[in-house]
């Protein structure tokens, strides 16, 4: 091979470097940190220091309330300073808008497998006990 012909090559061969790092998501799939997530997760920390039960997180579609729920939920130990336990349920806007149907489905989504009763107070029960 020829020197110029070995300089186009070289040439050719950088360019497709050069597109293969501009086409790739360097950031991938992971959650991260932003000053809103950062403010966010100090609140809850506070929370969870003032003992308080729960919270929900609501916003508009897409706009990261997803991402950041799983990003405290890998970071709030270090941020409240001890183990915590998270649970992250989805809870979408349903025509069911029944108790029975709410503990049924949070049941569903902690995993249990005994999702069924005509009593209310051991759908509960279940829920807690399997919590």
């Amino acid at each position: 091979m020829s020197p110029k012909e070995q300089e186009s090559q070289d040439s050719q061969d950088q360019k497709q470097d050069q597109d293969l790092d501009i086409n790739q998501d360097h950031l991938g799939n992971d959650a991260v940190w932003t000053p809103e997530i950062q403010a966010l997760g100090e609140t809850v920390s506070r929370w969870i220091k003032m003992d308080l039960p729960g919270a929900t997180v609501v916003g508009l579609q897409r706009c990261g309330k997803s991402w950041a729920c799983n990003y405290l939920a890998s970071t709030l130990s270090k941020l409240v300073g001890y183990p915590v336990t998270i649970l992250i349920w989805m809870i979408p806007k349903v025509d069911q808008n029944s108790e029975r149907y709410f503990y049924q489905d949070r049941l569903v989504e902690s995993g249990c497998l005994a999702t069924s009763h005509r009593d209310l107070a051991v759908l509960k029960e279940r829920l807690f006990d399997h919590m």
